[in-house]
């Protein structure tokens, strides 16, 4: 987001065999270096994750390269290009199932103040608070991510939302009062598989104050306020709650799914005596669901109200978990096919690619993919294979005629720094049919190096005296039969020249 500091990590590594020291991680965005950051010494195997931040000015795709100095014998991985997409800001969907004139009974009064608080600074998010029937309505894509927030979802809405998360959105879903749990779990699961629990009903808090409080169980950026053990302490509590069903993980005979989604993920359970799941995430398809077992307002707790402010952390941290990513990678490998996905409502169907050597190397034409016949997926150009690190350009047509430059990044593959001794296994099994011999250095290569010594300077002066000493033979012989004549051929040569001289005098 343009304003914002975004946080990245760059993964160093160190495949040597002795320690890296004076280690600095330099950061570049287009091209203005910002200020290096020094490493303590990387032990040979070592792998480190090494956090930066990047503040970007301007919309657009910026040229993210990061560096590491000084480099060694095989510098051209000493390097990582990145290409990052930014947006003016976050586009949220917040779908208000119990709107009320009463801010304070309105079903998204807390999370809508959560997440762009009023007052002149920005979150970074651009809020748009729809009624349940916008979900059949709504272009889904142009959203980061989508809110529902106890309202009921009808087939049609169900059908979208799934194709929206598949394809690399994200939904938060706080169910309340308004909703059914059976209907839920029908259309947002059975028919459409989106939930990651299934609505078992709902559940009152049992205990001598009868409320129960939030624990963290995984390490999430939504929990990420919770603490290591009690969330939220005395200061939060739940008075009611969805009893979740979380499906469990498959085993030998059922090891994976056909739909596209991972296994849930509890971040968060209650401090009830069974520890009941009240946050739970998953990967559907490209994008993410989470599920709250607990309405968005102060209906059934008071979490908004929390004076540790961890509701709006985690309302924060939720769109940030949610947020669509760019269908392109942030980088592409050497050897990669380079692929494009662009706005087919806002682009021509043709683009042209620039090599990072041009004009050396001439320009090359992407085509548009097989088309899904989705009306709301992107339009994906592929070009060549990249043969060269470095930034590629992609040359685009907007649809009002106006020409849009974008980069494309392309690195060496990893494997490439992983200079790792294989074994006779691994090399036959690479060489496959191809016949070979597995050589031992310390044995067989000794026995040659040893070969290799000996000095051969007796056997060439050998050889040169035999070929002297043919020579003077050779001369000897041929020399000998030109020093005596034929007497019949001298005769004739003899006479004939006595006969002329004769008839001359």
């Amino acid at each position: 987001i343009t304003g914002f500091p975004a946080v990245f990590r760059a993964r160093v590594a160190n495949h040597g065999a002795t320690a890296a020291n004076d280690l600095r991680l330099q950061i570049d965005v287009d091209g203005a270096p910002a200020p290096a950051q020094e490493l303590d010494a990387l032990e040979p195997g070592e792998t480190r994750s090494v956090p930066f931040e990047i503040t970007a000015p301007d919309v657009g795709f910026v040229r993210l390269v990061v560096s590491l100095t000084p480099g060694d014998a095989f510098p051209i991985d000493d390097e990582f290009r990145a290409t990052v997409r930014v947006a003016e800001s976050l586009r949220v969907m917040i779908v208000n199932g119990q709107p009320a004139t009463d801010p304070f009974r309105d079903e998204v009064y807390f999370l809508r103040n959560a997440l762009a608080p009023p007052g002149p600074a920005s979150s970074g998010m651009r809020l748009e608070v729809v009624d349940p029937i916008a979900l059949e309505r709504e272009t889904l894509k142009d959203y980061d991510c989508v809110f529902v927030c106890n309202a009921p979802v009808s087939e049609v809405a169900a059908e979208r939302l799934h194709k929206y998360v598949s394809g690399g959105g994200g939904l938060a879903l706080f169910p309340g009062d308004q909703i059914s749990a059976a209907e839920w779990t029908h259309l947002l699961l059975e028919q459409n598989p989106l939930l990651p629990a299934r609505l078992a009903g709902v559940r009152a808090a049992a205990g001598p104050d009868e409320f129960v409080g939030l624990l963290r169980v995984a390490a999430h950026p939504v929990t990420s306020a919770f603490g290591d053990e009690n969330a939220t302490g005395e200061t939060v509590r739940f008075r009611r709650f969805f009893q979740l069903r979380v499906d469990t993980p498959p085993t030998e005979e059922q090891p994976s799914r056909a739909d596209g989604r991972s296994e849930p993920a509890v971040l968060a359970r209650f401090s009830d005596a069974a520890g009941s799941p009240a946050i739970v995430e998953r990967r559907v398809g490209k994008g993410r669901v989470i599920l709250f077992a607990f309405p968005a307002d102060l209906d059934w707790h008071n979490w908004p109200r929390s004076v540790d402010g961890s509701y709006v952390v985690a309302m924060l941290e939720t769109v940030q978990a949610l947020a669509r990513s760019d269908a392109d990678s942030l980088s592409a490998e050497s050897g990669d096919r380079l692929v494009a996905h662009v706005d087919a409502d806002r682009y021509q169907p043709r683009a042209t690619i620039v090599p990072p050597d041009y004009p050396e190397r001439p320009k090359s034409s992407a085509r548009v993919a097989d088309v899904s016949g989705d009306i709301d997926a992107p339009l994906t150009l592929v070009g060549p294979d990249a043969e060269y690190v470095g930034y590629y350009e992609l040359e685009l047509e907007t649809r009002d005629g106006e020409s849009v430059t974008r980069p494309l990044a392309v690195n060496l593959p990893s494997q490439e720094s992983q200079l790792e001794v294989a074994s006779s296994a691994e090399l036959a099994s690479a060489i496959g049919d191809l016949p070979h011999e597995y050589l031992r250095a310390g044995e067989s290569f000794g026995a040659l190096a040893d070969e290799s010594r000996r000095e051969l300077w007796p056997v060439l002066l050998a050889a040169l005296m035999m070929v002297l000493m043919a020579e003077q033979a050779c001369a000897w012989w041929f020399g000998r039969i030109g020093a005596a004549p034929s007497p019949r051929a001298g005769g004739r040569t003899t006479r004939g020249f006595e006969a002329q001289r004769t008839a001359a005098s």
